[in-house]
């Protein structure tokens, strides 16, 4: 059984993608920010009948990603998929988010992506299979005004991924 971690799961696409990869027959690592979060993950699996090993990540957290990798490598014996989805997105104009909520948005957009990539790439090159998805946005290609965090980190994201794919190709 293939082994998918799945980062951002609390809600929307996370919470989707976690039941999508469980009817597929996926062993699903589906991560949230603190247990707090993980009712309606819990309760949309129990409603589907399906099964999943809810966890908490804190993207924002970086120091914990070895630690984590670590530990799940050690019970799964691999990691096959890493969906990199948790995002943040502040709403409001350049001049009224201060350092800390830009800061914020590149730690939770870019950072955890990057680095939590850089923890699971080691074990897909020994594994010699493995399939990083990360989830952008069109405001990674196209800026809106009123998200400019938010842009500027899924530009950076997108600059990432293309260099990450022609590398391990």
């Amino acid at each position: 059984m293939q082994t998918v971690l799945i980062t951002g799961c609390s809600s929307g696409i996370g919470l989707q993608a976690a039941l999508a990869f469980a009817r597929s027959g996926y062993r699903v690592v589906a991560t949230v920010r603190s247990p707090e979060r993980a009712s309606p993950l819990r309760e949309a699996l129990a409603a589907a009948s399906l099964e999943a090993c809810v966890e908490v990540l804190d993207v924002a957290r970086v120091e914990t990603f070895a630690p984590f990798v670590e530990r799940l490598l050690a019970r799964e014996g691999r990691i096959d998929v890493l969906v990199n989805n948790a995002a943040v997105l502040p709403v409001g104009a350049v001049e009224d988010l201060d350092e800390a909520a830009w800061r914020a948005v590149m730690e939770v957009n870019f950072f955890g992506p990057v680095l939590l990539t850089r923890a699971v790439l080691p074990a897909m090159r020994h594994q010699r299979t493995g399939c990083i998805i990360m989830l952008s946005s069109l405001s990674g290609m196209a800026a809106r005004a009123g998200d400019a965090p938010y842009s500027a980190s899924k530009f950076a994201l997108e600059g990432f991924t293309e260099s990450l794919r022609n590398e391990v190709a």
